[in-house]
């Protein structure tokens, strides 16, 4: 497996036209907390309505109702990066 800083596996390999990213099991880890803590903030933007919350017929503003979506899809796509770490964050293993 290729090795990369401090002799830390690469997980993930993104290649995009001109570009290519090599994501290490720290890096993932990194992600995860971002999308943790961007979740967190939307859906504490859920909560807090806005008088265009009280006149939508579905009970949310379309701005409140996409920071819901995008809770989810943080929420989503961190399971997904977890699901390919070789242990969990925090259960002692080597990051």
């Amino acid at each position: 497996m290729p090795r990369r800083g401090r002799h830390e596996p690469v997980l993930i390999t993104i290649r995009a036209p001109g570009a290519k990213v090599a994501l290490t099991k720290s890096d993932v880890i990194t992600i995860l907390q971002a999308l943790t803590d961007a979740e967190s903030w939307r859906r504490r933007r859920v909560d807090q309505w806005c008088r265009r919350c009280e006149n939508a017929p579905q009970g949310r503003c379309d701005e409140h109702a996409a920071d819901l979506e995008l809770a989810t899809a943080y929420d989503r796509l961190a399971v997904e990066l977890a699901d390919i770490l070789p242990d969990p964050p925090g259960a002692g293993g080597a990051s």
